[in-house]
């Protein structure tokens, strides 16, 4: 059958391939709850926004995978910090790889971490 690019009611549209950046989402999101465990002691991320993504060619996928996890910057006196011009903000960033097998394999988190980045 070809491909009219119209979709027929009830019917499936064209076949689409999932992209690299699609499965790094996609990673992402399924694993956040065991990153919260590893990374975060159990507790929900206050924010939990994709930044950026390396894919790594091995016998299957790696990515690895940052996270903003900051959540919202605190409210700090005029006064506070080092002589008046406040205090120095970073935010925290959530690193994590997921290893993603060949064909139809279940991808696996192999690692979590927090690293702090200045804003």
């Amino acid at each position: 059958m070809q491909s009219t690019g119209q979709q027929t009611m009830g019917g499936y549209g064209d076949t689409v391939s999932f992209s690299e950046a699609t499965r790094a989402h996609a990673a992402c999101q399924v694993f956040r709850g065991q990153a919260e465990e590893r990374a975060n002691n159990g507790k929900p991320f206050p924010q939990y926004t994709p930044l950026t993504y390396q894919a790594q060619v091995v016998a299957g996928m790696n990515y690895k995978i940052r996270v903003d996890v900051s959540g919202p910057p605190p409210e700090w006196p005029k006064e506070a910090g080092i002589h008046g011009i406040g205090p120095v903000m970073t935010k925290s960033v959530l690193e994590m790889t997921v290893y993603w097998g060949l064909g139809t394999a279940t991808p696996e988190l192999k690692d979590a971490k927090m690293l702090l980045e200045p804003l």
